[in-house]
């Protein structure tokens, strides 16, 4: 694979549900293609002063973690400076006015334009996932008391995937975790592959 300027290529966004390997591809074509990328639970953790996304939802709750996940889209997607690829959150889609980014970054001409890809993964590989060692640190989103974040993945996958397929330019299906498969398949559909 090339090396490659963010000038040279639209920005990647990178979508799909907790466990779907988005930090983990983010990092790996980071690698590959020299370009930055960073995790959007980050820069929303730190927009709110916590030291995680799960802290932040702990805390200050989940309306206050998704105005905040809002507004660190906008920053990732528009402001000066930002990463070529960005893995958002689970969620961040769903949060006030994302939906909206992304679309917008989407239609954009020149440099504000992003590639958005949804990695999918059917809801009980995810499950599996998180029950695997994938949940550390990560609330349960659904007012349901009881419920570990690994099972109300099933809930969040129907609430969810009609909506990241519609923000997607394309889907990669993800569940097979065939690694040298999955990142074909992203930059294929980012255009520098």
């Amino acid at each position: 694979m090339t090396r490659a300027t963010l000038g040279s290529v639209p920005r990647l966004v990178l979508m799909g549900l907790r466990c779907a390997g988005k930090s983990t591809v983010a990092r790996l074509l980071a690698e590959r293609t020299g370009l930055g990328w960073e995790d959007l639970d980050d820069r929303t953790a730190q927009l709110m002063g916590v030291p995680s996304a799960g802290e932040g939802i702990v805390r200050q709750g989940l309306a206050a973690f998704r105005d905040a996940e809002s507004r660190s889209l906008r920053q990732a997607l528009e402001g000066p400076g930002g990463a070529a690829i960005v893995a958002l959150g689970g969620g961040t889609p769903t949060a006030p006015g994302a939906a909206g980014l992304l679309r917008s970054a989407r239609a954009a001409q020149g440099p504000g334009r992003a590639v958005v890809v949804y990695l999918h993964a059917p809801a009980w590989v995810l499950a599996a996932r998180m029950r695997a060692g994938g949940a550390a640190g990560r609330p349960a989103l659904l007012n349901d008391p009881g419920r570990s974040a690994a099972d109300e993945v099933s809930q969040l996958y129907e609430q969810r995937d009609g909506l990241y397929r519609e923000l997607a330019d394309a889907v990669v299906e993800v569940g097979d975790a065939q690694q040298g498969r999955i990142l074909s398949a992203v930059t294929a559909a980012w255009g520098i592959g």
